[in-house]
């Protein structure tokens, strides 16, 4: 029976709280508009607050266990190489192939060094090493050797 007594009281005391909040009035002006015993309204908001808190806390303790659906092959997990091992994935390249040279083009690859590839490719003069900004380094001189090999093939 005390129970009962005791959620019927929470409930009323409850309202009145929400009540004094509602009206914009302080504490002590709403009890004393409504005949309240202040101490009392003060213990009642206490032991509101307290418990509250206590249903916080266990809420907050109680883990919460969320399914997620997921499919995952066992043949797929264990062909997988790790992540660090695993070669680079050979559709996210562009394989470029001028005689008996082969240019594989990644997507990480610097746009300044495709573009002075391909010029390379376009002019095939040797002065355009010196308008380069890789020089004689680099791919450029790459090409130069390999076109080079090829003219004393095929000549």
């Amino acid at each position: 029976m005390k129970v009962i007594t005791r959620k019927y009281k929470l409930e009323k005391w409850k309202a009145i709280i929400t009540n004094q909040m509602a009206s914009g009035l302080t504490a002590a002006e709403y009890c004393r508009q409504e005949d309240l015993p202040i101490s009392t309204f003060f213990y009642w908001k206490r032991t509101i607050r307290q418990e509250l808190i206590a249903r916080m806390d266990t809420q907050v303790s109680k883990p919460a266990i969320v399914e997620v659906p997921l499919t995952v092959s066992r043949t797929s997990l264990e062909e997988a190489p790790p992540a660090s091992l695993a070669p680079p994935i050979e559709q996210n390249k562009l394989t470029l192939k001028w005689a008996s040279v082969t240019l594989e083009v990644y997507p990480d690859t610097p746009q300044k060094l495709l573009r002075e590839m391909l010029r390379c490719r376009r002019c095939g003069r040797s002065s355009h090493a010196r308008k380069s900004s890789f020089g004689r380094s680099g791919i450029h001189h790459l090409w130069q050797n390999r076109h080079a090999q090829s003219n004393q093939r095929t000549g």
